[in-house]
């Protein structure tokens, strides 16, 4: 008898998510040394990924499997980021020192390997704080987004 339905780990997994901010005064947003970049508001219904922002996790939490992480970002000239896989760097090409130019733009291939909670997150890995500003053309009146995330499993197989 053939088996229709789609095997549970070849389920879709994708989510975007971005950090708007409201600029009103003085304030700018920032993100301390060792601390985490938030990218708490879905712009597209998460499929299997939950953001979580509590305690030392800020980030998204997957399945196992491969992932396409594409990221941008505004952030202060030698600012120090990385994108981290359960708190370790996930492998080459991961990691950003800010330059001044207009904004940072990353797509990353990156491994899952627990079988479900594995966190992705993005992390200032520099000794001293950093400040993010608008993504280009996302500027609505005095709201922007400083942070865009997308997540998207490519495979449920690590090899």
């Amino acid at each position: 008898m053939p088996h229709n339905s789609k095997h549970r780990s070849d389920k879709k997994v994708y989510a975007e998510f971005v950090d708007p901010f409201t600029f009103s005064g003085p304030q700018l947003p920032v993100v301390q040394p060792g601390g985490f970049v938030p990218f708490p508001v879905a712009t597209v219904e998460p499929e299997h990924v939950k953001y979580v922002q509590s305690g030392s996790q800020v980030g998204a939490l997957v399945p196992r499997g491969v992932y396409r992480v594409t990221w941008s970002m505004n952030p202060g000239e030698g600012a120090d980021i990385s994108l981290l896989v359960n708190g370790t760097s996930a492998g080459a090409f991961t990691r950003v020192v800010a330059d001044g130019s207009v904004y940072v733009l990353q797509d990353v291939l990156v491994k899952a390997p627990h079988r479900r909670d594995n966190l992705i997150a993005l992390q200032n890995t520099g000794n001293s704080l950093f400040t993010r500003g608008s993504l280009p053309n996302t500027r609505v009146g005095n709201t922007s987004v400083l942070t865009h995330v997308v997540i998207e499993r490519l495979s449920a197989k690590l090899d």
